[in-house]
């Protein structure tokens, strides 16, 4: 997890605000909001390993879950467990998680893979993803019964256990779980294919120029929850923060 959705103005993150340039909405308006998992190869075996990654969920201990920075959220009520990102490997994260982490790994274009725990009665608010060179994708892992769900420009979610979803993340999305039980995910950024290029100019521009600025702004996002962590005594999570390749 990083879901991390912050935006991207001049290589800067702003957690709370997301704004995109015009030309940037106008690509959005000519997009899918949501994606036919089944046009992506690689959903059915996320879906197939759903009970696999579910125990490696388990195994992880709360404490090491990262409270998202930012004003999307209340504190510590919409958390994060990191995977990768990229020039990023959080080793002890990848250890205790090697099925989940070789699945996301698998995806071409794979930018980050995290889980993201959103705990009952929390909403996070409308705020649009900072790059339309991606697109996301949410494999439900615990999602208990009642209101809860993400809405997409005018799509709604309503995330199944063991279903895999792919959407547009740069339009204005926003998420809750209005029940008394948590929910979680496993979320995986990936460069948009070919074939859902904006312009074949900015599918280039995607390949040799985004991802380092992708790059740049997960880097930034880390240090924040690194600072999240300790400023709200998650020193179990410390131990995430080790250099990876």
């Amino acid at each position: 997890m990083l879901p991390l959705i912050p935006s991207a103005v001049d290589g800067e993150i702003d957690f709370n605000e997301t704004p995109e340039s015009s030309r940037s909405s106008e690509m959005a308006r000519t997009t899918p909001e949501v994606y036919d998992p089944a046009d992506f190869p690689w959903s059915k075996g996320f879906e197939d390993a759903y009970p696999t990654i579910r125990e490696e969920l388990k195994g992880i201990a709360e404490e090491r879950f990262l409270p998202y920075p930012g004003a999307l959220a209340p504190r510590e009520r919409w958390n994060v467990y990191p995977l990768f990102y990229p020039g990023k490997v959080v080793e002890k994260a990848v250890a205790s998680c090697p099925v989940t982490t070789s699945l996301a790994r698998s995806i071409p274009g794979v930018q980050m893979a995290a889980f993201s725990w959103l705990k009952p009665g929390t909403h996070i608010a409308p705020h649009k993803g900072f790059a339309k060179a991606l697109l996301r994708s949410h494999l439900a892992i615990e999602v208990p019964e009642g209101d809860v769900a993400i809405r997409v420009g005018a799509s709604h979610i309503h995330w199944n256990a063991g279903t895999y979803y792919v959407f547009d993340d740069t339009y204005e999305h926003e998420a809750w779980n209005r029940t008394e039980e948590e929910r979680v995910i496993l979320m995986v950024d990936f460069l948009r294919p070919w074939r859902w290029r904006t312009s074949v100019l900015g599918h280039f521009n995607q390949r040799y120029c985004k991802r380092n600025k992708v790059k740049a702004i997960y880097q930034e996002l880390f240090e924040a929850n690194q600072e999240e962590a300790a400023k709200y005594g998650v020193t179990d999570a410390k131990d995430l923060m080790e250099k990876g390749d």
